[in-house]
């Protein structure tokens, strides 16, 4: 065994367990779960970090002593320890979130985001699957979206291990193991925040992508934050270090620097950045230090913060489903995310107990039991994920013709709503020798508006094909990549084909401000591009209806099989600022071209600056911000007139 090895620094470790790091990683789940449930800590995600880093220091130290030990098959060892650990919790999370979510959420979006993300997360890449998908983790409301920190885990897990093995292999050729093994780590570490701040962009642009979410989600863009707890794992111990006054300076400095991240980060505009490193720097600072105060030791091996830490992991598992499923179904209910978080406790303690304990030092089974035991974990899940998926169809079947779902049927979108129908009959009828096209244009705003634009194309006598993409309309929303390159040519080859006589456009700009926190720029890049568009179509002789964004209403959930009556209440236009900014700067960039005719939405769906998102009891909006079939009816009318010649 090589002797260098051996002097690789453990802090002040006592056999496998160290309670600091327990109650570190108390404090890092109650930073996750206060930010889920929207409780003080606006900056709580930071927890994510703080695991990430835990988890460096822990695997190094568990291989290290692996490798000390002189034991055979050290990857095999380790593998099955990880294994257990974190796939059968997670794999009773995921079909129990299935199955919830079918009576939970809505069948029209909800259900399916979650059979689609949880094939990915039994896999251990929910991260790649949520990239796929483009949600974003500060916007989702996906209860399987946390899952995405396991994938970079699990990824982080299969990569580092060979990389120590070889370092240990070829030591005997190296003086000095350790200086080797540091300065190999720090040039990952450089090589990590490289590829999250440069190699993420490149990558963007050839998955046509978010550069943002692409540095969130993935490992490499990940792994320094782990290579960073491997650091303190290895760090030898030198004169400096021994210093008491430096040792608890340091220490205090740590911990002041997370208490300050949770505060003071905002969501939005602080991750995926380079203020990153300051909660990942000052938690790795907190476990080199922890035991230079007495203050800190008491606090970090409280009975509380001890128990939590235990548990932490289950409880990381199921705390954000229940709290999706709080806000889904008590939207209005104030507090309802943080008892239905706190709730998961009780599931948690019962994972922890009888599947964590139970499977967490099970490293002899045999290759064939694993293997058994492993199929198990992912056939289940995928099973159930498809069989939901064959429910969701008949359930959307069910609800149409279901009154008493009451505001359920109401939320159903035609058939063409993210289909591209140009010749077809599945939805309308849009032919190449019509006198009078007409095509639709837009985002979802458009898809649920369709069946009105639709209904205005028969009434004026116009044969229509409706193209929509989520997120994407046919001009572009940001001065960066912004993922809708394929939307905007399918449109170009739609204008190609069709050569149409009017195009109607049904957007939301408002929406699209979340891309850039520099909002006053991006809010000029938004309406100059429509402009541009609109434009470009009426030097082609083409007209143009600009269908105005409707106005936003106080509609809370969504409609479920338990949740079949939404919670309403009416909104007054002059909160709507940001909106009638947009709408007034759009007006003002096209100007008074004779080819662009306006639809204003507010006449039709409010009354003296109050809107209803109900009209004689019946709900026409299917969210906030979205119409539902009867509601894109109210300005069949004025669109029909616009489309007349």
């Amino acid at each position: 065994m090589n002797s260098n090895l051996n002097s690789i620094h453990l802090g002040q470790v006592r056999g496998s367990y160290i309670p600091e790091i327990q109650g570190l990683r108390g404090i890092a789940v109650l930073l996750v779960v206060l930010f889920h449930a929207d409780i003080l800590l606006a900056g709580g995600f930071i927890g994510v970090d703080i695991f990430f880093v835990i988890s460096g220091f822990v695997i190094t130290k568990l291989l290290i002593r692996e490798i000390r030990s002189g034991q055979p098959k050290i990857i095999r060892r380790f593998f099955l320890g990880r294994f257990y650990r974190l796939f059968p919790a997670s794999a009773v999370v995921v079909l129990f979130t299935l199955f919830v979510s079918t009576i939970a959420l809505s069948p029209l979006d909800g259900i399916q985001s979650v059979t689609s993300v949880s094939r990915y997360t039994s896999f251990f890449i929910g991260n790649i699957g949520l990239l796929q998908s483009g949600s974003g983790y500060f916007f989702s409301v996906n209860p399987l979206e946390h899952l995405w920190s396991l994938g970079v885990e699990a990824q982080f897990y299969i990569i580092f291990p060979i990389i120590l093995l070889l370092v240990y292999k070829y030591s005997r050729r190296w003086k000095q193991t350790n200086l080797v093994f540091v300065s190999l780590i720090a040039v990952m570490i450089f090589g990590s925040l490289l590829f999250a701040s440069v190699g993420s962009r490149v990558f963007s642009q050839v998955f046509n992508i978010s550069a943002r979410d692409f540095s969130f989600y993935m490992m490499p863009s990940r792994a320094w934050e782990f290579l960073l707890g491997t650091i303190v794992a290895v760090i030898p111990n030198n004169k400096l270090l021994k210093k008491s006054i430096f040792r608890l300076s340091a220490l205090l400095i740590g911990m002041g620097v997370l208490a300050g991240s949770a505060i003071l980060f905002k969501n939005q505009n602080s991750f995926p950045s380079f203020l990153s490193l300051l909660p990942a720097l000052g938690a790795s600072v907190v476990i080199c230090f922890f035991n230079q105060s007495v203050i800190v030791v008491k606090i970090l091996r409280s009975k509380l913060l001890m128990f939590i830490g235990n548990i932490s992991y289950s409880w990381y598992l199921w705390h954000w489903p229940f709290i999706v499923f709080a806000k889904a179904l008590y939207p209005t209910t104030q507090h309802v995310a943080l008892l239905f978080g706190l709730a998961s406790l009780g599931p948690a303690w019962l994972s922890y107990w009888f599947i964590e304990t139970r499977f967490k030092f099970k490293n002899d089974f045999s290759g064939k039991r694993v293997v058994a035991f492993a199929a198990c974990c992912i056939v289940l899940p995928l099973s159930a994920s498809y069989l939901i998926d064959g429910f969701r169809v008949d359930l959307i079947k069910y609800i149409t013709d279901a009154p008493a779902l009451e505001d359920l049927r109401f939320s159903v979108v035609n058939q063409c709503q993210h289909v591209v129908y140009l010749e077809s009959d599945g939805c309308f009828k849009a032919t190449t020798d019509s006198d009078h096209r007409v095509v639709l244009f837009g985002d979802s705003h458009a898809a649920t508006a369709s069946n009105g634009v639709i209904e205005a194309a028969k009434m004026a006598g116009s044969d229509i094909g409706v193209v929509t993409f989520d997120g994407c309309p046919p001009f572009p929303i940001s001065n960066r990549l912004d993922g809708c390159s394929v939307a905007r040519k399918t449109y170009e080859q739609t204008l190609d084909v069709l050569h149409p006589e009017v195009v109607v456009l049904v957007n939301s700009l408002e929406h699209y401000l979340q891309y850039d926190s520099e909002q006053n720029m991006e809010t000029a890049f938004i309406v100059g591009s429509q402009a541009k568009y609109v434009t470009s179509m009426t030097a082609n002789h083409i007209r143009v209806v600009i269908v105005l964004q409707v106005p936003n209403m106080k509609v809370y959930g969504q409609p479920s099989l338990l949740r079949k009556r939404l919670s309403t209440s009416t909104s007054n236009l002059d909160d709507q600022r940001t909106r009638s900014d947009l709408i007034g700067q759009l007006r003002s960039a096209i100007g008074s071209d004779p080819l662009v005719f306006f639809v204003e939405t507010d006449e039709i769906f409010c009354k003296n600056q109050l809107c209803d998102p109900r009209v004689n009891g019946e709900l026409i909006y299917r969210d906030q911000s979205h119409l539902n079939p009867l509601g894109s009816m109210k300005f069949a009318a004025p669109v029909a007139a616009a489309l007349r010649p």
